[in-house]
Order: structure tokens, then sequence, then C-alpha cells
């Protein structure tokens, strides 16, 4: 009965993987080739593949970051430029601290955000995520007045620790801020 139970689960496994590299899910193989290439040439452009099927650029990713960037008042770049930055475009990424999906949210962040019990698989999903994420980011600029280097170290290492943490680089808060701008910086030249 047990070795059936492995057998099974091997089995379920196999199938995912397949799954998975055959790009079922939007995410895998495919969307690694995507995102590793983001950053090219010396100028260090971005170049998002729009004729790629998965959830990066089928235009419903793409569009939750602009709806997002509307509704909180975030430049779309800054929102864009933290995603780069947390997870590479990763849909399914998990941080070593917990953090889930695009703008790895963690899951009290989460909770504390939509003031309400969420689950981990719904922090997965990047409508949920890149809400959760700008809503976020939008508290912390408030929270910052405005100082949005404060704001992004914020992001990273936590409201209470940010300024701190930047001024000390503590972590590699101050490198993590400056990825941000010039991947902010290059997603403004984009148009993005």
């Amino acid at each position: 009965m047990k070795s059936e139970k492995l057998w099974v689960a091997g089995i379920i496994l196999i199938i995912l993987i397949v799954l998975d590299a055959t790009n079922v899910f939007g995410a895998g193989t495919k969307m690694n080739v995507i995102i590793d290439n983001l950053i090219y040439q010396k100028r260090e452009k971005v170049n998002f593949d729009y004729n790629y099927t998965g959830e990066f650029s089928n235009a419903n990713w793409f569009n939750l970051v602009q709806e997002n960037s509307n509704k909180y008042n975030i430049p779309a770049s800054l929102i864009l430029a933290i995603i780069k930055e947390e997870s590479n475009g990763f849909i399914w990424s998990i941080s070593s601290k917990g953090a889930i999906g695009l703008m790895q949210i963690e899951p009290y962040t989460a909770k504390w955000i939509s003031q309400r019990k969420i689950s981990e698989l719904e922090i997965f999903q990047p409508k949920i995520n890149i809400e959760l994420g700008s809503k976020y980011l939008e508290w912390l600029i408030g929270n910052f007045r405005g100082n949005q280097k404060f704001a992004i170290a914020g992001y990273n290492a936590g409201q209470n620790n940010a300024i701190e943490y930047y001024n000390k680089n503590i972590a590699g808060v101050k490198n993590y801020v400056l990825n941000v701008q010039k991947y902010q910086a290059i997603f403004d030249e984009e148009g993005l």
C-alpha cells in the first residue's frame, strides 16, 4: 500500500514536471529563458517578449501592472522594477523567507494589507499578488512621505528597518534600491 502511494506520487510529479516544461502553467522553462534574457546589450535595455503565450507577456500580466499603477498612483515602471528585482518575473517564486509570487509578498504582509485571511495559493495568483504588492508600495511611499528610495528599501527590508538598513547597507538593501532604480529607469526609457 505504501509503495503504491509513492509510485502514484512519483507519476504525479513526473506529470507536473512535463506540464511545466511544456508551459501549461504559463511559467516554467520557456518563462525562465525569457526572464534570463530580459536585460540585454551594453545599454541593459529590457526586452519583453510580447509573443510569448504565458502569463508574463500575454498582456494580462502587464495589464495588471497598469491597472494597479493607475489605482494606487504608482509608476508602472516602479512596479515592474520591483517585480524584476524580487522574482525576476517568475510567478511561482518563493524566497527563503517565505515571500511568494511576482512581488514576493510574505503571508503575514498579505494578511495585513488585505485585512483578511489569505491563503498562500491566493498570493501566487498574479492578480492578487500585484494588487497586494502595489497597495503595500503605495502605503510605504505615503509612510515615507513620498521618499521613493526609502519606500523601496522598506519593501525589501520592512518598513521599520528601511532607513537604518539603507544607510548602513545592511543585507544589501542599498544595492536592492539601486537595482530597482536602475530597472525603473530602463522601463521608463522603454515606455513601459
